[in-house]
Order: structure tokens, then sequence, then C-alpha cells
């Protein structure tokens, strides 16, 4: 599970659809949204179910590439 630091709370996911830069794929859609104020990057992922049905699979590919991102970053 991802670290309650790193997490989003609702209030920002809304700042985040409104703000954020997307970056669409075949299977996959990405939110980040970068400001001064805060210290690490807002970012969201919403995995296609035509990746994988099984929500458990989805989760771990948003998983790792959060864990990815962030140690970009």
């Amino acid at each position: 599970m991802l670290s309650k630091n790193l997490r989003l709370p609702s209030k920002e996911i809304v700042i985040l659809a409104k703000k954020g830069k997307r970056f669409v794929g075949k299977n996959f859609d990405i939110k980040v949204w970068y400001d001064s104020q805060i210290p690490n990057p807002l970012m969201t992922i919403s995995i296609s179910k035509k990746l994988d049905k099984r929500a458990v699979i989805r989760n771990k590919i948003k998983r790792k590439t959060t864990r990815d991102g962030y140690n970009v970053a």
C-alpha cells in the first residue's frame, strides 16, 4: 500500500482533476500536477479494464507505476 503521506485526500483529487496535466495511453490515464508550494507532485493513475479485468492486477500495476514515478521525481 502507498504510504499515507503520499496518498491524496479527496480535496486534492478535485484540484488535480481541474489543474493537472493529463497523459493518456492505450490502457491507462495519468494526471500529474506540480506546484512549487507542495513537496511532492500530485498524481493519479487509472488503468483500463481492457488491460486486465481483475482489480488486484490493476492495483499492482498502479502501485508499481506510482512507486517508480516517485523514485524518478
